[in-house]
């Protein structure tokens, strides 16, 4: 069971094994078991686990299990974490993406995060609480978090990009959450990272802030002015939109959040994003203007940064989504009697109108906004 038998020791021989071998990790670089941590002896041996090839002690490669692709039908040795990913028929080997994010190579590094991140946003089978315990018991938290201080600013990108996928599923927030420099990690890389990293970093915090819990630690750790910083900063969309998104998340919960961002002139900054050619940033920012707007302070920015000549064209967004968020922007500022003018002036009656007759205008709830505009401004 031990480097003898695996054809010749790990690190990809050809020959007899060459295949089977090949991409294994190498028996004489490997001095502690890649699960577990504890050390090889004479008396706690080597194993190779044949489907993620990783070196494991015996009692955590106990089972065998049929390992596809390796040319041979009989069941073969392999760890308990890949045991249960074939039975599950999961797409993607965790321990062996592990081992490379675990690796000196930024290559290896940024292809396992691209790996598993895109594996994380499009398969909720990722949740799966089997693929849970296995991160936690290849200590990926504690992993992730090094990797976010350390590498390479592509490969922070990379990370960064796989925890906001993480941060998606409820399961992985609670293990995330107790890895205490984690959050910290992604907040120095919002302030100091490179364009790429803070996108990928801001997304994580947008993730991490649609849980009550998580917007209560950003706040705990101060992250509401480093993110504030960046929204008031760049120029950057996709930057500006995972910014947006953070803040709209932050302004959920009834805290002074709201009258920080007034005060230090966000509504303008925001409601300048409305000329954006992106549907997705027109989105957020809508949202967060709309969030903002509900606060006669801000209302009163909203009408002096002008934000009715960008608004009244985007209520007749082909767009369901951005008109349904122009639509909660427009109800807002109809409330406040120099918006409103300011609405009347720029024609937003016109789409609103022509909001009633759309097919695809849906909710009796939006019906009601509407006639609750139209009659604000009439």
């Amino acid at each position: 069971g031990g480097a003898a038998e695996a054809a010749g020791g790990g690190g990809g021989k050809k020959g007899a094994a060459g295949k089977q071998t090949e991409g294994w990790a190498k028996d004489d670089e490997v001095t502690q078991c890649f699960l577990t941590g504890v050390k090889f002896t004479l008396v706690q041996r080597k194993h190779h686990c044949r489907y993620c090839g990783q070196i494991v002690c015996a009692d955590v490669s106990k089972k065998t299990a049929k390992v596809p692709g390796r040319g041979v039908s009989e069941a073969v040795r392999v760890c308990d974490v890949c045991y249960e990913q074939l039975e599950r028929g999961d797409p993607v080997c965790i321990a062996k993406q592990v081992a490379k994010l675990r690796s000196e190579s930024e290559t290896a590094r940024q292809q396992a995060a691209k790996e598993l991140a895109n594996w994380a946003s499009m398969d909720p089978q990722f949740a799966d609480k089997g693929i849970v315990h296995a991160f936690e018991a290849l200590r990926a938290p504690e992993l992730l978090t090094e990797l976010l201080q350390t590498a390479t600013p592509d490969t922070q990108a990379g990370v960064a990009k796989l925890l906001s996928a993480m941060l998606g599923y409820d399961e992985y927030r609670e293990p995330l959450h107790e890895e205490r420099e984690l959050l910290d990690a992604i907040l120095a890389l919002v302030r100091s990272g490179g364009t790429e990293s803070k996108v990928s970093a801001m997304s994580a915090l947008a993730s991490l802030t649609a849980s009550k819990s998580g917007r209560s630690e950003v706040r705990r750790a101060k992250g509401l002015v480093i993110v504030l910083d960046v929204l008031l900063n760049t120029s950057h969309e996709p930057l500006q939109e995972a910014t947006c998104l953070v803040l709209a998340n932050l302004c959920e919960d009834p805290t002074g959040d709201w009258k920080q961002l007034q005060q230090n002139g966000a509504v303008f900054s925001v409601a300048h994003m409305l000329g954006s050619a992106s549907a997705s940033l027109q989105e957020a920012a809508l949202t967060l203007l709309a969030m903002l707007c509900s606060h006669k302070e801000c209302r009163e920015q909203a009408a002096d940064s002008g934000v009715a000549t960008s608004l009244t064209p985007l209520l007749g967004s082909t767009k369901p989504d951005v008109q349904r968020a122009a639509l909660a922007l427009a109800q807002q500022l109809c409330a406040f009697g120099r918006a409103a003018d300011a609405l009347l002036e720029a024609g937003a009656a016109s789409p609103l109108a022509a909001m009633l007759l759309s097919p695809g205008t849906g909710s009796s709830e939006v019906v009601a906004a509407v006639l609750e505009c139209l009659s604000r401004l009439a």
